[in-house]
């Protein structure tokens, strides 16, 4: 089982049911790629904020983070992005009982709805600013 983020920076962190095939995998953070980007020179796969981070972070800002090539090109990988959204993953509040299981591309579905995940935190309809479990 493979763990992923959720945040919307780097790769998907949440818990995948079955680890995703390493072509999917960033080669920076590791994690199933959010927003996945193909290099043209090495065709690895990137998350899009990784990618733009590391050009940050390098004095040339145009080079390839894993075959070092200068000048590469990469693009939106649309068809890895719908594969990685097609995987099941565990309901982040599994740890606090939920059993729901489902495609990535559902899990905002479930945790988002007023009728969603019964272990998630909301805040207090008094407004009180306290978090309390659905």
């Amino acid at each position: 089982m493979a763990i992923a983020t959720s945040s919307k920076t780097g790769g998907q962190d949440y818990k995948f049911v079955d680890a995703p095939p390493d072509r999917l995998v960033c080669n920076i953070c590791h994690l199933p790629s959010r927003d996945p980007y193909l290099t043209t020179c090495c065709g690895h796969v990137f998350c899009k904020s990784c990618l733009d981070d590391s050009k940050k972070a390098i004095a040339v800002s145009n080079v390839c983070p894993v075959c070092r090539e200068e000048e590469f090109v990469a693009y939106i990988n649309k068809q890895a992005d719908r594969e990685i959204r097609s995987f099941h993953v565990m309901c982040t509040n599994k740890e606090r009982g939920c059993e729901w299981q489902g495609e990535l591309n559902d899990i905002n579905n479930h945790l988002g709805n007023n009728d969603g995940c019964q272990f998630e935190d909301v805040k207090c309809s008094n407004e009180c600013g306290k978090l309390l479990q659905r």
